[in-house]
């Protein structure tokens, strides 16, 4: 009976599952457009990778994915793809070159005024160094350069939106806990100078590189020309024939009487 009873409840955790699971393609989100071959055959497809000189696509028909040489393409998408590509290595150079550019940590010394009493200048004369503080405690430092390392020409967009609600959520922490003279309110006050001064102007260089990397878009395909319809021959009326007058009877001459 236990057996039945775990049986049962398996097969509907496994139900649940099921249902629960994205049903495979799904395709209200993909954006389909219409690629037309060098000989003039279309299909209507997804891009989902692109090389140099190839490129892959998701059929609609039959979601399977093709890949096709650039040079079987009609001329338009061949320009719009390579137009494309140049804005990803564009892109793509971009990113490495900020990657690399990560803001520096800063570090201040922090001297003891009293039990817990914390200034950045030294209250007395020739007195030690309480503390070093960096921006890199507690990961602090490491989670933004993580995020900015994790970046790549796909998910741009979506990272930086991430890192945007990280820069604001953390900007009015750091505000709310810098007031005061305690080691924490000194600590978020590095924190906060180097949001504001390092990583600020640095995340607005990965917004511009964003602005400046847009993707081109793809142009609609041209209806193929119709022939010109040949205008029809103009019927030609027959002439009007002129009426034909009656001709007059010659009246006979009358005989003289002699």
């Amino acid at each position: 009976m236990m057996l039945n009873t775990y049986a049962r409840s398996l097969l509907l955790a496994l139900t649940c599952l099921v249902m629960a699971l994205p049903v495979q393609g799904g395709n209200d989100k993909a954006d389909w457009q219409v690629w037309t071959s060098k000989d003039g055959r279309t299909i209507t497809a997804t891009l989902v990778d692109q090389g140099q000189d190839r490129v892959k696509l998701k059929r609609k028909d039959n979601l399977k994915v093709i890949q096709l040489k650039l040079n079987q393409l009609s001329q338009p998408d061949v320009n719009y793809l390579k137009k494309r590509w140049e804005v990803i290595q564009k892109r793509e150079a971009g990113i490495k070159k900020l990657i690399e550019a990560f803001p520096a940590p800063i570090s201040k010394p922090v001297y003891r005024v009293s039990s817990n009493h914390f200034a950045f200048k030294p209250a007395k004369k020739n007195q030690k160094i309480y503390r070093q503080l960096e921006v890199t405690r507690n990961g602090f430092y490491d989670r933004f350069e993580r995020n900015f390392r994790f970046i790549n020409g796909n998910n741009l967009t979506h990272q930086l939106k991430n890192i945007k609600g990280e820069v604001e959520k953390q900007t009015k922490r750091t505000k709310e806990k810098s007031g005061g003279v305690t080691l924490i309110a000194i600590g978020a006050q590095v924190d906060k100078e180097w949001l504001d001064k390092q990583l600020k102007p640095y995340y607005q260089k990965w917004v511009q590189l964003e602005k400046d990397t847009q993707l081109p878009t793809k142009p609609k395909p041209q209806p193929k020309p119709q022939p010109k319809a040949q205008p029809k021959p103009e019927e030609t009326k027959p002439k009007a024939q002129p009426e034909a007058k009656p001709k007059e009877q010659s009246q006979p001459k009358p005989k003289d009487g002699g």
